[in-house]
């Protein structure tokens, strides 16, 4: 029966992926004035029920809700699906807690639900309640554990920064203890490029401190994926005086695959907007290899990462037109997408 179900959510998702906005439709955006590309959205009947909206961010939304209810629906492995959500659960919490530790007695009076996402499995009102009483029955025990410990600090309040930190690393703990191969290779790498970008972003700070950079850097690394947590500490020794030395420490033992999008990219002159592309194009590369697994839940994981790529691509390509940014440059700054 199990298999069934499978066989009959892929068949579907290939039905569903032709309603994707293609690379070439992408372009027309970005070559239309803002006005031209809100039409464009109407004419495709981006937004649902919100299509006619002047606000895209409606239909985004309106967008990305249809994407969740459909992999909960065609999921056969909900552990699997609940875990991708949770993010959005996780992000919510991140946002209450930061208000929570700024000013606990007023946190009930200070929560903008509008700004929560709608994403998640837990509403946005039940996680503000579970902030207030320190009590997280919904949520893994090991990310409720780090909230706790949080509200419970015993000397220095933590910074809004250290909380997101944990919160996230408690996050993508649980994702990669699930024994899911697409899960866990889409995972790691993104803690791979977390971990990269955060190397990147402190030696600017830190360049002449190798001492405070190491530290800093190691408080704030996500859980390892294939770029050994040891390699980009002993980077740091380096990537001052030696940037080719830190290179080559970093991108020892991985794999050729990420190797080769990595290399060209981790240079002296810090352009991390690149890396950050690369990051979405190697992770929708991830998503792709499923599309035609009929046997696993590949097909309906990837269908709702491409979603979720066409609505940043979406937003980025509207915020950049409404301050009047170049078609070119836009285009330069625009992730690969799924189809």
């Amino acid at each position: 029966m199990q298999t069934k179900s499978k066989i009959f959510a892929a068949g579907r998702i290939r039905v569903l992926e032709k309603g994707l906005i293609r690379a070439s439709d992408m372009q027309r955006l970005c070559e239309s004035d803002y006005d031209g590309a809100v039409r464009l959205l109407s004419e495709w009947g981006y937004g649902g029920e919100h299509s006619a909206s002047p606000d895209f961010e409606k239909r985004i939304e309106g967008e990305l809700i249809k994407a969740k209810d459909l992999m909960i629906e065609l999921s056969s492995e909900p552990m699997l699906t609940n875990a991708i959500l949770l993010r959005y659960d996780v992000a919510n919490l991140k946002t209450l807690l930061k208000i929570y530790l700024k000013d606990k007695e007023a946190f009930s009076q200070k929560v903008d639900f509008e700004a929560l996402s709608c994403l998640g499995l837990i509403e946005p009102k039940l996680m503000q309640l579970m902030v207030a009483q320190q009590d997280y029955p919904e949520i893994p025990e090991n990310i409720a554990n780090a909230a706790i410990n949080l509200q419970f600090y015993e000397d220095k309040k933590p910074s809004p920064q250290e909380a997101s930190v944990i919160i996230d690393r408690a996050y993508y703990e649980y994702v990669l203890s699930l024994k899911n191969p697409i899960i866990h290779e889409y995972f790691k790498a993104e803690c791979d490029f977390s971990n990269i970008l955060a190397l990147l972003r402190l030696t600017l700070i830190y360049k002449e401190d190798t001492s405070s950079l190491k530290n800093t850097l190691e408080a704030v690394l996500m859980p390892q994926g294939e770029v050994k947590k040891e390699n980009l500490l002993s980077a740091c020794d380096h990537i001052g005086a030696d940037f080719k030395k830190a290179k080559e420490i970093l991108l020892a033992d991985i794999s050729a695959e990420l190797y080769e999008v990595l290399s060209p990219l981790i240079s002296e002159d810090m352009k991390l907007y690149l890396i950050e592309k690369a990051k979405d194009d190697y992770l929708i590369e991830i998503a792709r290899k499923g599309k035609s697994d009929m046997e696993t839940i590949a097909a309906v994981l990837g269908y709702f990462w491409a979603r979720l790529r066409e609505a940043e691509c979406i937003r980025l390509i509207m915020t950049l037109k409404r301050n009047d940014v170049p078609a070119n440059e836009i285009l330069e700054r625009l992730s690969e997408v799924y189809g």
